[in-house]
């Protein structure tokens, strides 16, 4: 197949696609705040997180230069500024869980006491930006998908028989991370970065993690015009990160996410292998 590296296409991001993570609270993000009455450094997103992480260099960590800066921001937040058009729900544990606070659209508020300094994950939207139910997160590891995504081609093979080394799902907006880990790799189209193509072996976009530890995880068939701009190879994401609304791209017969996983480069069960990790809650 014929790749081009994903900074030659222009790809447009969401409204804060191309600034987030950079320590300033730009229009359509939601900002965590070292301090009370959004002061202090500054911690900015524009998708919903399972699970910020416990410590460097595997955590979200604020940014900037107030006070705060540089620190993980589990547990550490004080008040939130939401500048995005949905509300916002901080929750106590990870994985969406526990007491909760939702700030909404347009405005900014002081944590509780239950919730300041006491703040695991947050839900961007009613269902977060994924929609149906949370993915599922355990640590380092978190499910791509909703609980509640229907699955329609198996691990290791189709309902035909032919060979496919992941599992296809459908029903919902946005994939996820499944790992804590480094995009590899984003390989786009020349041909078919933005289109369809049924039939057309090798035509599919493809963004690959590296999970650590001999583990890889694979994602395709979204668009590249969606695509944010901050999922790029080099880049560090965390289990259960939004990373891309899927798409119906190359050779794919409807919209769905096609998700892989490959253990010291053989291919495993993808959900078989995530449930070994401590993941629940999978589809199927």
């Amino acid at each position: 197949m014929l790749v081009l590296a994903v900074g030659v296409f222009a790809v447009p991001a969401s409204d804060a696609g191309a600034a987030e993570r950079d320590g300033a609270c730009d229009s359509g993000e939601v900002c965590f705040y070292y301090n009370s009455n959004q002061q202090g450094a500054v911690s900015d997103f524009s998708s919903s997180v399972g699970s910020y992480g416990e410590s460097q260099p595997k955590c979200y960590e604020f940014k900037g230069s107030g006070k705060g800066a540089g620190e993980c921001m589990k547990n550490q937040a004080a008040s939130v500024a939401n500048r995005s058009d949905k509300p916002v729900t901080v929750y106590y544990n990870s994985n969406y869980q526990g007491a909760s606070q939702t700030i909404p659209a347009g405005e900014s508020a002081n944590l509780s006491a239950e919730l300041k300094n006491q703040n695991a994950s947050h839900l961007i939207g009613d269902t977060g930006s994924s929609g149906g139910s949370p993915a599922p997160v355990s640590e380092q590891w978190a499910s791509p998908v909703p609980s509640d995504a229907r699955i329609t081609a198996g691990y290791p093979r189709y309902s035909g028989g032919g060979y496919h080394p992941g599992i296809d799902t459908v029903g919902f907006r946005t994939a996820k991370s499944a790992c804590t880990g480094t995009v590899k790799s984003v390989d786009i189209h020349p041909k078919y970065a933005d289109d369809n193509a049924h039939g057309v072996k090798g035509s599919s976009n493809f963004l690959r993690i590296d999970c650590g530890g001999g583990v890889e995880m694979g994602y395709a068939h979204f668009y590249a015009r969606d695509l944010p701009k901050d999922i790029k190879p080099g880049v560090q994401v965390q289990a259960g990160q939004d990373l891309f609304p899927i798409g119906n791209q190359g050779n794919s017969s409807g919209t769905h996410l096609h998700f892989e996983v490959k253990v010291d480069d053989k291919y495993v069960h993808p959900f078989n292998f995530l449930r070994s990790k401590g993941v629940t809650g999978l589809p199927g």
